[in-house]
Formats: structure tokens, C-alpha cells, sequence
């Protein structure tokens, strides 16, 4: 898949753009609460729904497909139906009813990078694209008209994916709160909005023939791949370190980022718990930035960077023993 890579979302989180920045040692990095929706990149919808995330979003898995294809919906009578009209007859109100949520963690059919598309895009959602209508014929043969399935927001906004560490599933608050101190151990990542590019390309008809063919071959959620998760998450993690996203390092020394807040910052937060693949790099010394607060900034007994920022700053270095 190169709608986008792990490193590129990655960066677009940390540092707002697709490539990291060759001073990381700046306290532009620091950004304020207000700003952290601002990041935005596109993909193109057609790569996303045909060999991206949105190919797990089978037709199948609509239920006002599976009623109108359903021999219980014989009483409809000839003519062309909007969606909305489908809607209001089969009694589905609910935006659960209407669209088609893919927790990407459980869907795996060998095609990607089953971790990288996981981490990217986990909660998608999907519904029937506006122009799409369902047809009955005088001899009683349905089809769908202008067929297509696209990425489903908010309604009112334009269809959209984040990235980010912030989700309302169960397993992927789990893996968040473990994720987010291995990629991001200062906070200074903003959500990533993700818009679609271009037109959805349709299918002129989409007969009974092609739902059935739907239903057999969809990939069905797979609970057994949360041990994949699992088990090659700081890996994976570890890569992103190695190939330098998240490799928080000048000259050889961590950096923590402060805030525009009124900040404590301390080299004791580099450690297993806060920063877990910058701890082993402490012994070299630390490197704080602090932010526009006003600040109080702790070194270590190494040989230590302390940047203050615009506020009244208060920076204490550890003496060493001869």
C-alpha cells in the first residue's frame, strides 16, 4: 500500500510534514493545544477503497444491501430508489444501521503490511456513496445503479481519517497507551487529518450475482490477529525509532520537549517507563527545550543541553562528584 507509509504519518504527527526536519533541537517543535488539528495530507479515494484500507468494507456488510437483495423485501414495488428511501422503509435510523465501521487490527488477507495499515488507519468507516441507486425491474430483477462504497465522517464535514492516539474502541485505547510513550514520549504530536482526492469511480450495475460473490469472498474479522499486535508492537515501534522518525537524539543525548505552559521538565523523565528507547541513551546527558512558559528545568549529572524558552526559565544542572 503507498497511500502512506508508518514513517510519513508518523512524521505528518510529530512534526507536520511527510519529512522530519533536520533540527529536531528546536522549540518550534513545541506547539500550542489550540493547533493540534492543523496537520492535514490527502490520499486518493479509489487507492484507498480498492487496495488500501477500504477493500476490507465489503458490500456484503451493509444491511440495507443484504434487505434489498433479501427475498423478505419481495414487497417493494417497481421503480428506482434512493438509499434515504431504502432507509425510511427497512427502519434504518442510526448511523450503525446506515454505515459500516472496520477495525483494521482484525482484518488481514496477506496483501499488505497487515502492522503498518493497523497502525495508520485502525477505526475506518464506510458508507453508500450518495449517487448510488437500487433498481427493481416490471419482472421483478433487482440491481444496484451507480454502485460504490466510500469513506464515511461526520456529517457535514468532508470525509476524513485521522491519525492520531486518541480512540473510543476498547483494544485501541489497550494499544495506545502503549504506543504513545514509544512514539511521541514529549507530546508533541497533533491529529492528523487525512482527506480523500478525486472521485469515486462507480459500478454501473451491481446485480444479485455480484452481492452473493460479495458475501463469499469478504474478509471476515479475525480476533486471533490481536496476538500479531501484540506480540511485534514495540518491533515495530523499535523500526520507526531506528529509521530515525521517532529517534529523539542530538548528539547522542535525548530531548525532551517542554510545553507553552508552565513546565517542570527533568532529565529523570527519561527513563523505561516515559521514554523507553531514548533511556539508554541517558548516560550521555539530556537535552531540554522548553517552551514559551515559564519553566524549571532539572539536568542530569551527564553533560546536559538546558534551552530555555521565551518565559522566565529556571534551569539547574546536577553537580558531579570528582
Amino acid at each position: 500500500m503507498s497511500l502512506l507509509t508508518a514513517e510519513e504519518v508518523t512524521n505528518l504527527y510529530l512534526y507536520g510534514s511527510k519529512t522530519k526536519p533536520a533540527d529536531i533541537e528546536n522549540e518550534n517543535l513545541i506547539r500550542d493545544n489550540q493547533l493540534k488539528t492543523s496537520t492535514t495530507t490527502s490520499v486518493d479515494i479509489n487507492e484507498y477503497m480498492t487496495t488500501g484500507p477500504g477493500r476490507f468494507a465489503s458490500p456484503a456488510f451493509f444491511e440495507v444491501i443484504k434487505q434489498f437483495f433479501s427475498p423478505t423485501s419481495s414487497g417493494l414495488a417497481p421503480g428506482t430508489y434512493t438509499k434515504q428511501d431504502l432507509y425510511d422503509r427497512f427502519g434504518l435510523n442510526t448511523y450503525d444501521d446506515k454505515t459500516v465501521t472496520i477495525l483494521q487490527h482484525l482484518y488481514d488477507d496477506g496483501q499488505d503490511n497487515y502492522l503498518e495499515r493497523a497502525y495508520i488507519w485502525e477505526t475506518t468507516a464506510f458508507k453508500i456513496d450518495d449517487r448510488t441507486t437500487f433498481v427493481i425491474e416490471a419482472d421483478g430483477n433487482r440491481y444496484i445503479k451507480d454502485f460504490g462504497v466510500i469513506p464515511f465522517s461526520n456529517p457535514g464535514e468532508n470525509p476524513k481519517e485521522d491519525f492520531d492516539f486518541n480512540s473510543d474502541s476498547a483494544f485501541s485505547k489497550l494499544a495506545n497507551f502503549a504506543l504513545e510513550p514509544l512514539v511521541d514520549p514529549s507530546g508533541i504530536g497533533r491529529t492528523v487529518d487525512i482527506y480523500f482526492d478525486g472521485t469515486r469511480n462507480l459500478q454501473n450495475m451491481f446485480t444479485h450475482a455480484d452481492y452473493v460473490n460479495a458475501a463469499v469472498t469478504a474478509v471476515l474479522p479475525n480476533p486471533g490477529l490481536v496476538g500479531t499486535i501484540i506480540g511485534n508492537a514495540f518491533s515495530f515501534t523499535h523500526d520507526l525509532f531506528n529509521n530515525g522518525s521517532t529517534r529523539f537524539l542530538y548528539d547522542n543525548k535525548p530531548i525532551l520537549y517542554g510545553t507553552n505552559g508552565d513546565d517542570s521538565l527533568s532529565a529523570s523523565k527519561v527513563n523505561w517507563q516515559d521514554a523507553p528507547f531514548l533511556n539508554e541513551y541517558k548516560s550521555n546527558g539530556v537535552v531540554l527545550i522548553a517552551g514559551a512558559g515559564d519553566d524549571a528545568l532539572t539536568g542530569s549529572t551527564a553533560d546536559d543541553y538546558l534551552l530555555g524558552g521565551l518565559g522566565n526559565d529556571t534551569l539547574k544542572c546536577e553537580l558531579r562528584a570528582k
